[in-house]
């Protein structure tokens, strides 16, 4: 077994999984698939619904462990038989997704009209994915590999905060003898939110009120250049991709995407463009075709 590179106490805290954000999704189709960056295709997967607060995506695994004794009971091994494993989870939503799981065999859902809620005589199955987010943005997603047995058991309709359901999940192995697939995406490791940019401050950026000398600056892209993009830093903070023949309206929207307030562009389609209402401005035109790369800002 390889030891973890990290020695010191407080680095271990990295191992510590405090979750702040839990979600189910559910699947009739055979194939279902995740990808790879923890995404869900709203073709194929239904998302359950919000779990209630304080609950938590329980597991539970049905598993057999008999010690195989010797003459004289001195255990010469352990027998196992993994059975099932059982997911948990509680739902404050009342939609077409959870009615499915709770009412196998009952009339479509209708949220304005009739339903006959049937006796269920099954078990809704389905592909489900767990979803969990810690403090510092990893996240964990538990695929079944294999068709899972859904249920419904009890309903708590009070006066004393919003409806609930208990949903049941049985997990069973397949061919290969797998429960799970297990998809990990390592976070940034920051528990702590980002710096944030004001929107609705006018003159007022990340970095802190606009200085009020400042002036306008012009950004003129190479001569001959006949495609590729470029992007554009203002007061420290720097724009997505921009198509080289872009107007300053568009240009303008990039900034405001990259968080730029009280700043903007005017110009036509390629530029030359006039920034207002900037203190520092640069360009980066390593992307740019047909010319030179480099960006001149005066």
């Amino acid at each position: 077994m390889t030891s973890p590179t990290t020695t010191l106490e407080s680095d271990r805290a990295r191992n510590i999984n405090l979750w702040k954000d839990a979600e189910v999704y559910y699947s009739d189709d055979a194939n279902a698939q995740v990808n790879a960056d923890g995404t869900f295709d709203t073709e194929v997967w239904a998302f359950v619904g919000l779990l209630n607060e304080g609950s938590s995506i329980g597991r539970e695994g049905d598993i057999e462990r008999n010690d195989i004794k010797s003459f004289g009971g001195k255990k010469q091994m352990t027998d196992v038989k993994s059975n099932k494993d059982t997911r948990s989870f509680t739902l404050m939503e009342d939609n077409e997704t959870v009615y499915e799981i709770m009412w196998p065999g009952s009339t479509p859902y209708t949220d304005d009209g009739v339903s006959v809620l049937a006796a269920p005589k099954t078990t809704t199955k389905g592909i489900f994915a767990f979803k969990t987010v810690n403090s510092f943005g990893d996240v964990l997603i538990d695929i079944t590999r294999r068709m899972a047995d859904a249920y419904i058991n009890s309903e708590d309709r009070s006066d004393d905060g919003a409806e609930t359901r208990d949903v049941t999940v049985d997990v069973m192995e397949d061919t290969p003898g797998a429960w799970y697939d297990r998809l990990r995406i390592k976070g940034s490791g920051v528990s702590v939110n980002d710096a944030l940019a004001p929107i609705r401050v006018k003159g007022v950026t990340a970095a802190g009120p606009v200085d009020s000398t400042a002036t306008s600056k012009t950004v003129t892209l190479p001569a001959g250049t006949t495609g590729g993009t470029w992007t554009l830093t203002v007061d420290g903070m720097t724009t997505s991709a921009i198509d080289y023949n872009d107007d300053g309206a568009a240009v303008t929207s990039a900034l405001t995407t990259a968080g730029v307030t009280g700043v903007t562009v005017t110009g036509a389609a390629g530029g030359p463009y006039t920034i207002t209402g900037a203190t520092t401005v640069s360009a980066n035109g390593s992307s740019l075709t047909g010319g030179d790369t480099a960006i001149s800002v005066a």
